[in-house]
Order: structure tokens, then sequence, then C-alpha cells
């Protein structure tokens, strides 16, 4: 009977081990396949805050009250992404004020 269950023990754990290989086998695989991986981000060099904040759209946008619409510009001009324009924005609208 302990032989029996032995026996049995030690066949689970070869179909175990056999199954956890091919399971890493089959995931390094889809991944290789997967069409919808993300690409590498490309880097963004936004142009200098002195050239955009100089904007007369912008600055009027912000004398408006606009700071949406000076976002818009800003990101329209540099290139720079939602953060990086509203942090430029305001470091304009605090140096304008």
């Amino acid at each position: 009977m302990v032989v029996g269950l032995a026996l049995f023990v030690l066949l689970l754990l070869g179909r175990v081990g056999g199954l956890e290989e091919r399971v890493a086998r089959l995931e390094g695989r889809r991944e290789e396949q997967n069409p919808y991986r993300a690409a590498p981000a490309l880097p963004v060099e936004p142009a200098a805050v002195g050239s955009a904040g100089e904007d007369a759209r912008i600055l009027e946008a912000l004398q408006q009250g606009n700071k949406i619409e000076a976002i818009k510009r800003y990101r329209e001009l540099t290139g720079a992404g939602l953060k990086e324009s509203k942090e430029a924005i305001e470091a304009i609208r605090v140096r304008s004020a």
C-alpha cells in the first residue's frame, strides 16, 4: 500500500514538472507572437519653454483665464505631453503674472 502510494506521488510530481515546462514554453511563444504588445516609447524632446512661452496665443489665452486653450497651443508648438505642457503653462502663468 505504501509503495503504491509512493509510486503515485512520484508519477504526479513527474507530470507536474512536465506541465510546468510546457506552460513556460507556451507563455514564451505567446509573447513572441503577440501582435498587440506595446512598442517602445519614443523620446519626445519638447521645444524650450521660452519660445512657446512668448507665443501670443498662449499669453492671450492665459490673460483670458483659458488655461486649457493655452495648454493645447503649447502642445501644438512643442509636441510635449499633457503633464509637461500643464507644468510649462503653469510656469509661464506664474512668470507672466
